[in-house]
């Protein structure tokens, strides 16, 4: 994990240190003819490609300049977090004794010599108290008791591992205590203190109380040998030293452990520190940036989709006004740009067509390079009346266009139904929610006078 956060925070210094610039530069012969962005960004506006390209190489700079500080600030915390979980403020682990009665389990990393690792369960006694504390109320039922007692044994015929002899069983009144025979080759708890070499015959006796009702049950045991790997040895004798020095720290609140025990380093597993979610960040930051500006074209290009509808009646309307006033149609276009806002981006696109004609251009080629650019059908309905009026001529030219104005203000309606259906279409979950709401507070009243 340190290894990648230090691949992040150097990529994220040698963008910086070379320089984005110099980054677009070496690479932009790849990454400009297939750009999404400057093929969004040319559907929607209309300056060159030279003046496209350099609003791409600005938004690509930016986002390299994001990703760099990214990389370099969730690396830089990546480490921390990591060293944080490495760097120990004492050599010695402390375990808190269980308040109650019984024992409480810490987790522990054992780290092995020879470089393997694992969890490990270490069972920490209560502090020793008084008689008077010794009190001891424990329950279960013998059917209960004797399964749980197997541990990891498969039967009674055959135990070649510690029983775990609890001393009570959920849900259940009754007491148990428990003895077993031999008695030297386990601890009260049932933990197995040494390997036997041979099979011995043994004993187990459950006692369980209930009031003044005892009952016994016994089961007969066979101890079996077992053989341990090398793994399992060492594991034994860490967990026999952790006994030892718990035994001999009865006294005190807390254990007090090494750092090492028995050539195993331990490490406290709630002590640690995750930093797998900076590494997500790291991941999925940049992606998020980039698909930003994918869904930022797309909403623009719907916007503008939207703009272009509405205004196109006006557009029919005004052409008719100026030329029924006397105006050509190219003068009607130039009024029409000195008197709307050039930030429409209908009107950006005749301020383009007006000065293409201004340079030279023939109307025919600039309304057929404008239809082209707005893409809309009605607009290369419109267009094409205008080019059909330069080239064959039409004396009915003013009748189409009333025409097509009345066509523009029906499908202006059509539209405006449509944007309508939508909008009570998104507004259908809130209803529900409100339906749903006056049902409870009319409903929960009469349930609750019928409950009485």
């Amino acid at each position: 994990m340190i290894l990648f956060y230090a691949i992040c925070i150097v990529m994220g210094t040698a963008i910086k240190v070379i320089g984005c610039q110099q980054i677009i530069t070496k690479v932009e012969s790849r990454i400009r003819i297939n750009s999404y962005l400057i093929a969004g960004k040319r559907k929607l506006s209309v300056k060159t490609d030279e003046e496209i390209y350099d609003w791409w190489r600005s938004r690509v700079i930016r986002i390299l300049n994001l990703v760099s500080i990214i990389f370099i600030a969730l690396g830089i915390i990546g480490v921390a977090l990591e060293f944080k979980g490495m760097v120990k403020e004492t050599q010695e682990i402390v375990l808190p004794r269980p308040m109650d009665e019984g024992e409480i389990d810490y987790s522990l990393d054992a780290y092995y010599p020879d470089g393997t690792s694992e969890d490990i369960d270490v069972s920490i006694s209560s502090r020793e108290y008084t008689d008077k504390e010794e009190e001891k109320y424990i329950k279960d039922a013998f059917k209960s008791a004797f399964v749980v007692a197997l541990k990891d044994n498969a039967n009674y015929d055959r135990i070649d591992s510690s029983l775990n002899l609890v001393k009570r069983i959920d849900e259940n009144p009754c007491s148990l205590s428990w003895e077993i025979e031999p008695d030297s080759l386990f601890n009260p708890d049932g933990e197995m203190l040494e390997e036997v070499k041979e099979e011995i015959a043994g004993r187990l006796t459950l006692t369980v109380k209930l009031n003044n009702k005892t009952e016994l049950q016994t089961k007969n045991l066979v101890i079996c040998p077992r053989i341990l790997s090398k793994r399992e040895l060492i594991k034994k004798q860490l967990m026999d030293e952790i006994s030892s020095i718990d035994n001999r720290q009865k006294t005190d609140a807390n254990v007090i452990l090494p750092e090492t025990v028995k050539d195993v380093k331990l490490d406290k597993s709630d002590d640690k520190t995750d930093s797998t979610f900076v590494m997500v960040l790291i991941i999925l930051l940049p992606i998020l940036l980039y698909l930003k500006e994918r869904q930022d074209i797309n909403h623009e290009e719907k916007e503008r989709k939207e703009l272009l509808i509405t205004e196109y009646p006006e557009l029919v309307n005004k052409m008719v006004l100026y030329l029924g006033s006397g105006n050509t149609i190219k003068s009607s276009f130039v009024r029409m740009c000195e008197d709307n806002d050039q930030k429409h981006p209908l009107y950006m696109e005749l301020s383009a067509m007006v000065n293409e004609l201004n340079a030279g251009v023939s109307e025919s080629e600039c309304y057929e390079k404008v239809a082209k650019r707005l893409k809309e059908q009605s607009y290369i309905r419109f267009f094409n009346l205008l080019i059909q009026n330069l080239t064959k001529g039409s004396a009915s030219l003013m009748k189409m266009l009333k025409t097509e104005r009345m066509e523009a203000l029906k499908s202006e309606r059509d539209y405006a139904k449509k944007k309508g259906e939508e909008a009570s279409t998104k507004l259908l979950i809130p209803m529900i929610l409100l339906l749903l709401v006056s049902m409870v507070i009319v409903m929960v009243p009469a349930l609750l006078s019928m409950s009485r």
